[in-house]
């Protein structure tokens, strides 16, 4: 998410999207005009990993009964940027049965 005329970008846009069980997304912020260390928070669903300085590896659950959010911050004194990550189940297989 980039955040236009704040001092802390998230690269990255508004929304991601994610399957449970699949690859990780990673994020990096950017501080402008202003100097400070980036700290990452998650609430939701999976895990995540700062990738130090600026960036972040969000890794989804290894599954979900159902479509869920988890949402990644990105904060550096009082300023905060937020994406939200929507998780969906993993596909399952769809067997059909004809009876005869």
């Amino acid at each position: 998410m980039r955040l236009r005329g704040a001092p802390l970008h998230l690269h990255h846009t508004r929304r991601a999207t994610v399957v449970a069980g699949g690859s990780s997304v990673s994020f990096t912020a950017t501080l402008v005009d202003t100097n400070g260390l980036v700290s990452w928070t998650l609430t939701g669903p999976g895990t995540f990993n700062p990738l130090g300085g600026s960036g972040a590896l969000y890794a989804p659950p290894a599954s979900v009964p159902s479509p869920t959010d988890a949402t990644l911050s990105a904060s550096s004194g009082t300023l905060v940027a937020h994406v939200t990550i929507g998780v969906n189940p993993t596909p399952g297989i769809t067997r059909t049965f004809t009876t005869r």
